[in-house]
């Protein structure tokens, strides 16, 4: 089951359209992140935990329409 929200998949952290290691990357690079929004706090609630992780894993792989993709 993937997880769409507002034109992106949840976990396109780096919001090009595509959900890859790239985006794994950004995640472990800001994790552990609190009071503010990140751009891997996939479920905006200004920290980066675990529970973003659990929105990132269902849409690994998956490539969005042309339209979000640059």
């Amino acid at each position: 089951m993937t997880i769409f929200a507002h034109g992106l998949f949840a976990g396109d952290f780096n919001s090009e359209g595509v959900v890859n290691v790239d985006d794994f990357n950004l995640f472990t690079a800001e994790l552990a992140n609190i009071n503010g929004y990140a751009s891997s706090d996939a479920n905006m609630d200004r920290g980066v935990t675990v529970a973003d992780y659990n929105l990132y894993v269902p849409n690994a792989s998956v490539i969005g329409v042309e339209e979000v993709r640059y």
